[in-house]
């Protein structure tokens, strides 16, 4: 949602149940809906759907190019670009899962 307030873009946000398993059910996981698992988030636009927050954000970002602060460096400058994927990878590999760790642990924990 954050990449979506930034583009200023309007959505409709629908929070599920996790921990009921919500995520499995219908209307959320429909026949259109393909994501392995019943990951969540989902973007439903028009008749594209994404999963995985990180492809997500760069869809919207791109889509919405034109609108609000530019959040990702422009393709045709390739050292931009190379350092911002660079970034993007360690963030991934390096970062999400100690950070996600933590994070269970501050919720989920005793």
């Amino acid at each position: 949602a954050m990449v979506l307030k930034e583009k200023q873009v309007l959505y409709k946000l629908i929070q599920i149940d996790l921990s009921k398993g919500r995520h499995f059910t219908k209307p959320i996981c429909t026949s259109r809906c393909s994501t392995p698992f019943g990951q969540v988030p989902v973007l439903s636009d028009g008749l594209t759907q994404i999963f995985e927050s990180r492809a997500i954000s760069r869809y919207i970002a791109q889509k919405y190019a034109a609108r609000g602060a530019p959040l990702l460096p422009s393709p045709k400058d390739l050292q931009k670009w190379a350092r911002f994927e660079q970034a993007a990878s360690i963030e991934q590999a390096d970062f999400d899962e100690h950070a996600s760790g933590i994070a269970g642990e501050l919720v989920f924990g005793p």
